[in-house]
């Protein structure tokens, strides 16, 4: 597990196992955020989490209040 940079209200880290590499990004608070991941993270396909909403746009990971994602890097 590698935690990756945030800011103080976003948990995130990527997780390798079995050579799939997976990014989850957690939205701590009650507002909507958005989370830019470094460049050197190569986002790939969403993997769908039954019950969240996150979306992907441009780069750009847009998580609802208590949100989350997960994506394949």
């Amino acid at each position: 597990m590698h935690f990756v940079n945030s800011n103080r209200d976003i948990l995130a880290f990527s997780r390798e196992k079995d050579g799939e590499k997976l990014l989850f990004v957690f939205n701590l608070t009650r507002e909507k955020v958005e989370f830019v991941p470094a460049k050197s993270l190569k986002l790939g396909e969403f993997v769908a989490v039954p019950g969240f909403g996150a979306k992907l746009e441009d780069g750009t990971i847009e998580l609802d209040a208590l949100d989350m994602a997960c994506v394949r890097v």
